[in-house]
């Protein structure tokens, strides 16, 4: 695997960021057929564990910069496609799970 280094700071961070919302405490789990794990996590169903989700988009992408920029701060993820719909019709993308928890309720 390349290494490429990209300078980012959690403004940039917040700005690869759709929306971030509690998932512990967030009642997800009620609407768990919704969530996919990917990226190697071979579990049915993500984590609730996880204190955060940030919801990225739909681009790969913006996964690998958000994922990558919270291993340099040593922060743990967890990537999961939101299989939900706006109500527009479009697909909501991907969600990043952690414990990183700046800039929640952001949308």
């Amino acid at each position: 695997m390349a290494v490429v280094e990209i300078e980012m700071d959690d403004a940039d961070f917040q700005h690869l960021v759709e929306e971030g919302l509690l998932w512990r405490d967030g009642n997800w789990e009620a609407q768990a057929d919704r969530f996919v794990p990917v990226g190697g996590h071979d579990t049915e169903n993500p984590s609730w564990d996880w204190a955060a989700a940030y919801w990225v988009g739909t681009s790969w992408t913006t996964v690998v910069l958000a994922r990558s920029w919270l291993k340099s701060k040593g922060e743990n993820c967890e990537v999961v496609i939101d299989s939900a719909t706006h109500p527009n019709g479009s697909f909501l993308g991907f969600i990043i799970l952690t414990n990183y928890e700046p800039g929640l309720h952001r949308g």
